[in-house]
């Protein structure tokens, strides 16, 4: 899973889809931008419940990643990530399938 999700997320970020981070996110949900929100196996239960909570009063599917924050943050080419966003329609459509597989 982590070639093929590495692969969308660098298209993701290339294509500058993809707010890493929970300021970021946060932002990007609150403005309506997101729609797809993802975290790491591991991020803290308090991020997750935020993070629950603006997605799903936003209509923003929520997903975990099944990889831990360290190797979330290798994938996005930052340090230990715990929450990201895509913004992109098409690459959050494909995102979604290769989490759920």
């Amino acid at each position: 899973m982590s070639a093929e999700l590495a692969k969308w997320l660098n298209l993701c970020r290339k294509a500058g889809a993809l707010p890493v981070g929970a300021a970021a996110a946060r932002a990007s949900l609150k403005s309506g931008k997101a729609l797809l929100t993802v975290t790491a196996s591991d991020a803290g239960a308090a991020i997750v419940r935020e993070m629950e909570t603006l997605s799903r009063d936003r209509g923003v599917p929520l997903l975990r990643a099944g990889i831990r924050k360290k190797e979330l943050g290798v994938l996005t080419g930052r340090g230990a990530t715990a929450v990201m966003v895509v913004t992109n329609s098409e690459l959050a459509l494909k995102i979604q399938e290769i989490l759920k597989s």
